[in-house]
């Protein structure tokens, strides 16, 4: 072989200068999403407390209630706050100050209840919706939603009362007898209802003081209103690994509205409670994942008039109270 020519020498520098600049380009991107905590599928690589906001509330543990359950399932507080807890076959009730007041057993397992203004349980069971009364005597119960139904929350206002199935993947609204109104969340009942996402049975309801219903849409990392009709009227939710988003395949499990409008929000995957504004602004972490034992899922959460929020522990079989500083 001969000496290299200078048109040799020169592409040779050049094929040197591309790789060069193909290194960097490279690592460059590497870097970009080694820091990107956007991408929700690295959400076990991610520190839990990594790019925390300063928060604009702190919020401590106040006390437990241990329940006795083997398996508690949902909670809820009326307008005097109290606490009623479904699980096992029982309904437990407690007093504001969290002392036992009144336990009433069932025939079947409870998933879930709300309380009216005149002391009525609607219990959500499998399938169907019993009503009973403030002495836990049974009223009536209404029609079976259908084979594939699994009623996950209820949510009762003066005239309506709606019922989360989240085995048919809708709301159903009935009035105060069982009467069947219209169902809501249907994918394509209207153009602007995409429809619920859930990959898990996990479809919360929540009341607003106005009395607009909130519903999670879990599978897309959303909290949505609907009008009474069907119609959609607002959502709010950013998937993130941040804080203030929702991470995972699907978030939030569990939601309360509290008295000023806030709203109440707890998560699977990374066990956490929050605190959002009426608007969805992110105001706390209100528990985090160093609050629970490892493995803990389907958290529970409400809020009282005092402005204190309970979280159903279903690991520990208790109820955590937490209280803003």
């Amino acid at each position: 072989m001969g000496q290299p020519t200078n048109l040799g020498k020169l592409l040779t520098a050049l094929a040197g200068l591309a790789l060069a600049v193909a290194i960097v380009i490279l690592a460059a991107r590497l870097l970009r999403e080694r820091n990107d905590d956007s991408d929700l599928a690295r959400t076990a690589d991610v520190p839990v407390a990594a790019a925390m906001p300063p928060q604009l509330e702190t919020w401590r543990e106040l006390s437990r209630i241990p329940l006795g359950m083997r398996s508690p399932r949902g909670i809820a507080v009326d307008r005097d706050r109290r606490l009623f807890v479904t699980g096992d076959t029982l309904i437990k009730v407690y007093s504001a100050t969290g002392a036992p007041a009144a336990e009433f057993a069932l025939d079947l397992p409870p998933q879930c209840l709300a309380v009216d203004r005149d002391g009525r349980m609607f219990v959500g069971l499998v399938d169907h919706v019993e009503v009973r009364d403030a002495a836990g005597a049974r009223l009536s119960a209404w029609i079976p939603l259908g084979e594939n139904a699994f009623i996950t929350s209820v949510a009762v206002t003066d005239t309506d009362v709606f019922v989360a199935d989240s085995g048919g993947r809708l709301v159903w609204r009935f009035d105060k007898t069982g009467k069947l109104l219209n169902r809501l969340g249907e994918k394509g009942s209207s153009p602007d209802v995409e429809g619920f996402i859930l990959p898990s049975p996990h479809l919360d309801l929540a009341l607003s003081p106005d009395n607009t219903l909130w519903v999670n849409n879990p599978g897309r990392l959303l909290v949505e209103s609907y009008a009474a009709d069907g119609r959609r009227l607002r959502s709010w939710g950013t998937p993130s690994m941040k804080p203030e988003g929702f991470c995972g395949c699907c978030n939030p499990i569990s939601l309360a509205v509290a008295p000023d409008g806030s709203f109440v929000t707890a998560e699977k995957g990374i066990a956490r409670v929050k605190r959002y504004s009426p608007d969805g602004a992110f105001r706390a972490v209100v528990a985090g994942p160093e609050c629970f034992d490892p493995g803990t899922d389907n958290l529970d959460v409400a809020a009282d008039a005092a402005g204190r929020i309970l979280v159903l522990d279903p690991k520990r079989g208790m109820v955590l109270i937490f209280v803003a500083q």
